[in-house]
């Protein structure tokens, strides 16, 4: 049991943060380190941290959210949206 455990390959939580006013190449540059990351076989949080104004705007946060989830293509949401004060967040991982 414990020789199993050891050879186990252990799942790691990888992050990749975004802003409201992140650009179109910035943007492209998460999404293929995000792909490298679950190719490793990783999960990834995807979160937006707002500061000061831009905290009035979550629904456009979520909307960037979302936006970046489906262009990842062949996803699986292992943790919806969640906003913990001024961070939200979504776990993804590999379909």
């Amino acid at each position: 049991m414990r020789k199993a455990k050891a050879h186990a390959k252990q799942v790691e939580v990888k992050g990749i943060r975004l802003s409201l006013r992140i650009g179109e190449h910035d943007l492209q540059v998460r999404r293929d380190q995000s792909k490298r990351f679950m190719d490793d076989g990783n999960r990834v949080r995807v979160e937006i941290i707002l500061k000061g104004r831009e905290r009035q705007h979550v629904d456009l946060a979520r909307k960037i959210l979302e936006e970046f989830v489906v262009s990842l293509q062949d996803v699986r949401v292992d943790q919806p949206f969640a906003k913990q004060g001024g961070v939200l967040s979504m776990v993804v991982a590999k379909k």
